[in-house]
């Protein structure tokens, strides 16, 4: 009986190690891989687009490069720019790489295009390719529709930019931030901003700061800021006759007591913002 017994025991323990492998192998079968490329030209080395995929920032694929993402088996959308910009339908297959090129088209105002293409394409290429260095994510989740039968169905609606004129008074312990571009800022007398050219504009990345620094109170009265961020898109002309590796956004932080505390510059928008973040949180 006990020679019957550890036999069974074995053999159930066999079963479930064999299951385990099974299953292992089954999910990473589901994933697949999208090779990103894009040929160099010294021409174009200063546009550098994002790519989004299913709707989501994925990465600046820069002149001379090539990015691998990682990606649920099964249809995807990618587009580069923005989302309102042309899309291209890219079938994902389970333990497999598919590729795709992106083109700059000529003229004076410079478009991106993206391509499928082949392996045997890629390899042509990827003796000049260098990996990309920075990147938003290197990997898609599966479809949100897929999800939703598993858990309850959340609101996942960001929530919104905070300011002065729609949140009232702000708790006192809260840091009061004045977001804007750099020359607005000097030009409109900082922290002492002066009537005529007081820097009133909302700046275009409050959602993404108030994403990433909930802590942090946007407000839209200088005068009454405790800190200010610039972040600054480099312009057509300082990237046509500037370096290829200058970076994509310049970030710099202001201290009503301090001065300045923080310049830099990097090549995705939610980096210049989280170091923004970083340099006010720290001081």
């Amino acid at each position: 009986m006990n020679r019957i017994s550890c036999t069974a025991v074995s053999n159930v323990i066999t079963a479930v190690l064999l299951l385990a492998c099974a299953a292992s192998s089954n999910a990473q079968g589901q994933t697949g891989t999208i090779v990103f490329y894009r040929e160099p030209h010294a021409s174009t080395n200063y546009f550098k687009p994002m790519m989004f995929c299913d709707g989501v920032e994925i990465a600046r694929i820069e002149s001379g490069t090539y990015f691998q993402l990682t990606a649920p088996s099964g249809p995807h959308t990618c587009m580069a720019e923005s989302l309102q910009r042309p899309t291209l339908e890219i079938d994902v297959l389970a333990g497999q790489s598919v590729y795709v090129h992106e083109g700059i088209q000529p003229g004076l105002k410079k478009h991106a295009t993206l391509a499928n293409t082949s392996e045997s394409e890629f390899n042509k290429q990827k003796v000049r390719l260098k990996p990309l260095k920075e990147w938003s994510r290197d990997t898609l989740r599966p479809a949100r529709a897929a999800i939703v039968e598993e858990t309850p169905a959340v609101d996942n609606t960001d929530p919104p930019a905070i300011s002065d004129s729609d949140a009232g008074t702000p708790p006192k312990a809260a840091l009061r931030v004045f977001l804007t571009r750099r020359k607005a800022w000097l030009v409109s007398g900082g922290f002492t901003a002066n009537q005529v050219t007081a820097a009133t504009q909302p700046a275009y990345f409050a959602n993404d700061f108030h994403k990433r620094c909930p802590n942090f109170v946007i407000t839209d009265v200088q005068d009454t800021a405790d800190y200010a961020v610039t972040i600054d898109e480099i312009g057509f002309v300082d990237a046509l006759t500037g370096s290829p590796n200058d970076p994509t956004f310049r970030v710099a932080v202001y201290s009503r007591s301090a001065g300045l505390l923080y310049t830099g510059g990097t090549s995705l928008l939610k980096n210049a913002v989280k170091d923004a973040c970083n340099a006010i949180g720290v001081k």
